[in-house]
């Protein structure tokens, strides 16, 4: 099978190339996302719960992380020759810019609507409707003419039938959390499509990627904190002469691009539906791993639905 048939596989298949993961098993980078993931949500719920710093300005930290992000990727671009090779920075400098636009835009759409849909969209309905990415990442497969096998149809739907029935007892249902959680799921499976059929256009280079896409990502960002009017209100924050808020914004920032490094590099070596079961299996470990370390309970049926999305993942890892 010569190289250019193995980039025209379907998506939902494997078109895994390099070296260190493998030709056939996806096992490996599905673990290292998976243990990102969590790694980084632990952090981040340690940072919430035991720290005074409740910045109530979502949209500056989003502006914050990007410029954060954008400078790292500046001094790792600086460093130069410094490091050896294989972990220098690649030629940011070649990449179309033009090329990435409509992307760029979705990446930042997605960024701003996230705290929009957490405040719209019950805590408890969270993953349920993450798992709704599933049947929109499928769906838009379709619109776009890749075909799907019927066999990864059904397993999909047996691993999104599992975050059903685990919030049948605890079910908070309205019409606005409904639109708000649709429109999310939608924008999600959208983001991973896309992504995966532009990284062509950067040689599939995932760190040119994020590079593009935060550079892109500044102006509009910036122009949504003036907009929103927090701008006038950030004053008011006490502790914003304090070294360990800053700390804290800064760590959220490495762990947030460690996870878009990790999510990046799913979709480049399996696929959008892929990197959509992944995310959601981590859902199912997380409230596993929460409750044995922070003693939060876990009803009957959230335990049966948990077990119905693992079989469904184990079904669907098999089945790649």
């Amino acid at each position: 099978m010569t190289r250019k048939r193995q980039d025209d596989l379907p998506w939902p298949a494997s078109t895994r190339s390099n070296k260190w993961l493998g030709q056939k098993d996806p096992t490996l980078v599905i673990t290292v996302v998976i243990a990102t993931t969590l790694i980084a949500t632990l952090i981040n719920k340690w940072l919430t719960t035991s720290t005074e710093y409740k910045f109530p300005f979502p949209y500056f930290v989003i502006f914050f992380q990007v410029c954060v992000g954008w400078m790292g990727m500046m001094v790792w671009r600086l460093l130069g020759s410094i490091l050896p090779v294989w972990a220098r920075a690649p030629l940011f400098w070649n990449t179309n810019l033009r090329s990435l636009v409509p992307l760029a835009c979705l990446h930042t759409t997605v960024l701003y609507f996230s705290p929009i849909f957490l405040q719209h969209v019950q805590i408890t309905n969270y993953a349920f409707v993450r798992s709704l990415s599933i049947p929109a990442t499928l769906a838009i497969l379709s619109l776009y003419g890749t075909p799907v096998p019927r066999q990864t149809t059904k397993i999909s739907a047996l691993h999104t039938l599992g975050f059903l029935v685990g919030i049948l007892d605890d079910l908070h249902f309205s019409l606005e959390g409904v639109f708000f959680g649709v429109i999310w799921a939608i924008l999600l499976a959208l983001y991973g499509v896309w992504i995966k059929q532009r990284l062509p256009s950067v040689g599939n280079d995932v760190s040119r990627l994020l590079f593009s896409l935060t550079v892109i990502a500044i102006v509009p960002c910036g122009l949504v904190v003036f907009l929103s009017g927090e701008l006038a209100h950030i004053g008011s924050v006490y502790f914003l002469s304090h070294p360990g808020f800053w700390l804290q914004l800064i760590i959220t920032t490495i762990t947030g691009f460690s996870v878009n490094i990790a999510m990046l590099l799913l979709i480049k070596y399996t696929s959008p539906l892929t990197h959509c079961i992944t995310v959601t299996s981590k859902n199912c470990i997380q409230p596993i791993l929460f409750s044995l370390l922070f003693h939060n309970p876990l009803s009957t049926m959230s335990i049966f639905g948990i077990f119905i999305s693992l079989i469904g993942s184990y079904y669907y890892t098999s089945y790649i």
